[in-house]
């Protein structure tokens, strides 16, 4: 197995990083910005609440433990969010009561997610830092926010690289560097559809005119040359289930290329940024790693680390995560365009 432990690779991924300043919060969270701000907010509050209270600061270790309360609760997915379960830690914490303003109803929340993510998605400017929300956070718009940006990888990805691409001054692209590749070297999707079974059958992309992808992986490596990114759209996961092929389930954005431990990769910034968060690195949530391989590109080492190598139990809650080299979800690779169009 590969060791992603690589000073080339994170010396490349640290200077994608630095060019968001300190708005580092646009790839750390991406598609669900929204969501982890009104959560990050929430739990400052509390940690501010529980910073006025002299008894647990005074005592040892009581401070920690009641944040680890909190952390525990707010990182559960976000749909799961139960305000019964917030007034009993309010009780065991000894939340005061003005806390319980996160529970209050929310009946426009939907509507202030909405213009929060137009707010940060809406212009091309990666800003100074994260910008202010303006609002209280209530645990009705976190769950309106996983809501509504659980769909967002497309617009989102494009928000990020025109953000990416005004603060770099790329504004075009020469038509010798422009790749258009939908259903990309022939890809056809094989491998029984999901038939609601558990473990859930694995599809994957092949390729019916491999040749053709070394001359793709060149036109991406000479793009991202030009200081241009690149969209991929993939098969996620274990099988093709939230759309239909050959319109990508998914959209990660390759953005610099190397070798690791003799494999030509592509790193890519994953805007369902939590599901690509290695373990052993340092590179953090966002950042995955695409494998150029002679019949495919994917997150893929080998055939074995994806036929067979891949979480297929629906309730686990790392489907469609390859099993080594955690956390690390599935991308299989179909659909290229670069970016500026």
């Amino acid at each position: 197995m590969v060791n992603f432990n690589n000073a080339t690779l994170t010396a490349k991924v640290n200077s994608f990083v630095s060019e968001f300043g300190a708005h580092t919060q646009l790839i750390r969270y991406g598609q669900f910005y929204i969501t982890n701000r009104l959560i990050e907010d929430a739990i400052g509050i509390i940690q501010t609440t529980l910073q006025t209270n002299p008894i647990i600061m005074l005592t040892p270790g009581l401070f920690e433990s009641a944040m680890a309360e909190v952390r525990n609760y707010f990182y559960q997915p976000a749909s799961t969010l139960n305000p019964s379960t917030f007034r009993t830690l309010m009780t065991n914490l000894n939340l005061p009561p003005e806390l319980n303003a996160i529970l209050a109803p929310t009946p426009a929340a939907s509507d202030e997610v909405r213009q929060l993510y137009n707010m940060v998605w809406g212009n091309t400017e990666v800003g100074a830092g994260p910008p202010w929300l303006g609002s209280h956070p209530t645990i009705d718009k976190i769950k309106a926010a996983a809501a509504y940006e659980k769909d967002k990888c497309f617009p989102v990805l494009r928000a990020l690289a025109a953000k990416l691409l005004k603060k770099r001054g790329v504004a075009l692209l020469h038509t010798a560097n422009k790749i258009s590749e939908g259903a990309m070297a022939g890809a056809v999707l094989q491998g029984p559809a999901p038939d609601g079974t558990n473990p859930v059958p694995q599809q994957t992309i092949r390729h019916n005119n491999p040749a053709a992808l070394p001359s793709i992986y060149a036109k991406m490596r000479a793009a991202i040359d030009m200081n241009a990114v690149v969209q991929c759209g993939v098969l996620s996961g274990v099988s093709h289930e939230h759309s239909a092929f050959p319109t990508p389930e998914h959209y990660v954005m390759p953005f610099t290329y190397g070798t690791l431990d003799g494999l030509n990769v592509f790193l890519a910034w994953d805007p369902d940024a939590g599901a690509s968060n290695f373990r052993e690195t340092t590179w953090g949530s966002g950042i995955t790693c695409l494998f150029a391989l002679p019949d495919r590109l994917s997150t893929a080492i080998d055939a074995p680390d994806l036929i067979g190598g891949i979480e297929t139990n629906k309730f686990s809650p790392a489907f469609g995560d390859h099993l080594a080299h955690k956390a690390r979800h599935c991308y299989q690779v179909y659909y290229v365009q670069t970016l500026p169009l």
